[in-house]
Order: C-alpha cells, then sequence, then structure tokens
C-alpha cells in the first residue's frame, strides 16, 4: 500500500469518525441549512486553494462541470444534499456516537438492494452479517418506544438517513468512474451551497439569521467548523475517495475503515464529551463491529488466494 494512500486512510478514519460529536457542538447555535453552507464554503476554500497551486485543475474541472453537469446535479443536489440534510436534522436528536455508530446500518441497505433490486442471492456469511447488523442496530435505540425514549426520534432519522444515502453510494460509484474525485469533491460541495443558500435567505426573511451566528461562534467552535469543513467537505473527502480508487485497497481495509471510524467516533464521545451509552449501546456496538468483519470475510479469503497465487508466480 502506498504510504499517501495509508495516510488517507487514518486522516478519513479521524475525520469521519469525530464527524457527527464536533457538528453536535454546532448544532445550535446553527441549524442544518446553515452549517451545511459555512462547512461546505470552507470545503470549496479549501479545494480552490489546491487547484489554485496545481496548475491546470480549475479548467480541468470547469471543462468536466459542464460535460457532467446533470450528473453531478442529480449526485449532489438530490442525493447529497439531501441525505446530508436529514442526517444532521437528526443530530441535536440525538446523541453524536448514535448517528455514527448507526451510519454502518448501509451494510444493510446495500444488502437489501442486492436481495430486493438487483436479484442477487448473497453468501450465507453476508446474511449472518446483515441480520448481526439489524439486531446491533435495534440494541443502539433501544427502547422502541417514543415516549419512553427522547433519542429514538433522532435515531430514527439517522437510519433514514442511511437508506436514503444508498442510491448516493451507487451514483457516486458510477461519477468517480468517469470525474477524477477531487472535482467530484468540490462538485459536491458547490451543491450543497446551492441547495442550503435560498432556505436560509428564507429564513431570514423571517428573522433567523444563520449569517449572524457564524459571526459569534467561539473560537473551539471556529475549530471544529474548519476541521468539518477541510475534512468531510474538502480536502479530507478527496482524500477519502482517492484511496478507494487505489488498486491495492483491499475489502481488508475498508473494513478497517469503518471500523475504526466506530471506535473513533465513540471513543471521542464517551471520553471527551461525556455521552453516556448503556449496556444495550455496548452490545450493539459489538454486534455492528462483528458484522462489518463478517461482510468481509469472503473478500479477504478472495485477496489472500489472489496473493498466494502471486507469491507462487
Amino acid at each position: 500500500m502506498r504510504r499517501v494512500t495509508l495516510i488517507a486512510i487514518i486522516f478519513s478514519s479521524l475525520v469521519f469518525g469525530t464527524n457527527f460529536i464536533f457538528t453536535k457542538q454546532l448544532l445550535p447555535p446553527f441549524d442544518a441549512f446553515g452549517f451545511l453552507f459555512f462547512r461546505s464554503v470552507i470545503g470549496v476554500l479549501s479545494l480552490l486553494a489546491v487547484f489554485t497551486i496545481r496548475r491546470g485543475k480549475l479548467a480541468e474541472f470547469k471543462r468536466l462541470f459542464a460535460r457532467e453537469f446533470k450528473r453531478l446535479f442529480v449526485l449532489g443536489l438530490v442525493f447529497y444534499f439531501g441525505c446530508n440534510f436529514i442526517v444532521y436534522f437528526a443530530v441535536p436528536l440525538t446523541l453524536a456516537s448514535h448517528v455514527t455508530i448507526l451510519q454502518q446500518f448501509g451494510l444493510v441497505s446495500i444488502f437489501l438492494v442486492d436481495v430486493l433490486v438487483m436479484k442477487k442471492i448473497p453468501p450465507r456469511l453476508l446474511w449472518i452479517a446483515a441480520a448481526l447488523n439489524t439486531i446491533g442496530m435495534l440494541c443502539i435505540i433501544f427502547p422502541l418506544d417514543l415516549s419512553g425514549n427522547p433519542l429514538l426520534l433522532g435515531d430514527l432519522l439517522a437510519i433514514l438517513s442511511v437508506l436514503a444515502s444508498t442510491g448516493f453510494s451507487f451514483k457516486l460509484k458510477s461519477a468517480s468512474e468517469c470525474i477524477p474525485p477531487e472535482y467530484v469533491s468540490l462538485a459536491l460541495a458547490l451543491f450543497t451551497i446551492v441547495g442550503a443558500l435560498p432556505v436560509m435567505l428564507v429564513q431570514l426573511a423571517f428573522g433567523w439569521n444563520d449569517f449572524v451566528v457564524v459571526a459569534v461562534l467561539d473560537p473551539t467552535q471556529w475549530v471544529f467548523l474548519i476541521w468539518l469543513g477541510i475534512g468531510i467537505s474538502g480536502i479530507g473527502y478527496w482524500l477519502h475517495t482517492t484511496a478507494y480508487a487505489d488498486p491495492e485497497i483491499t475489502p481488508e481495509h475498508m473494513g478497517i475503515i469503518s471500523n475504526l471510524t466506530i471506535v473513533t467516533g465513540v471513543a471521542i464521545s464517551v471520553l471527551f464529551f461525556g455521552e453516556i451509552l448503556t449496556w444495550w449501546n455496548w452490545a450493539g456496538i459489538g454486534l455492528i463491529l462483528a458484522s462489518v468483519y463478517l461482510s468481509q470475510v469472503k473478500e479477504r479469503k478472495k485477496a489472500m488466494i489472489k496473493n498466494n497465487h502471486n507469491f507462487k508466480d
């Protein structure tokens, strides 16, 4: 594995692990639209800074953006912005650690697409992984009673965002086959700004002003916002997508990234931000980590067989 790829993997795990924990410190004072807008502005500026240093990048982006506008519009405004709005609307309503863990429910959503839409018959281990993932998810959101569990609504919205993002994953894979990852990252951030700004202007007419909020953030909140802007909407997302494009990246590496994201997010939220998890939650974390591992077993075996053949040759 190349050193650049390894750095990208570690950085991605740290950034995506801190995403919802740091976001929760910004929601409030921001609402979801204001947060997405300013995070994306910082992301765009970080990418433009890189494009300015690397000659020809900005001109190439303009050419590809014009050529692939329809594809990027659907990917960025419909799928990316839409899914982000749901999950960031959910963050203030539950624990940040819950949202971080529940993002792994994507394993089940992709599994359902394979079975119900693609008419594929998954291997036995994947059935077991999907079952463990679902049980783990239920442990996280337990008890299933809105009157007795004030976090349940936020948890359900987080799950809804994961189900909705399944379409985004397929669209992103399709776009990445013909558009370099740095240009996809910039387009997603730009369309997020386009989606959030009109809503913010309407809110401004009714007295809610996110433009004022950004001026009164304390230094810690500014650090969180800049970290997320560069890491989630900007250079970090570019590194993340670039890492997955490395031909040496195996499903084992992908599983490690998923597990590191959970471990990072839970550790930071519990140790530094005082979130308290129940025994049900810890049981759910264990089951979800196991499901991520099992979902990669078959591909790991294939990689080992391939490596053995290459060694013999």
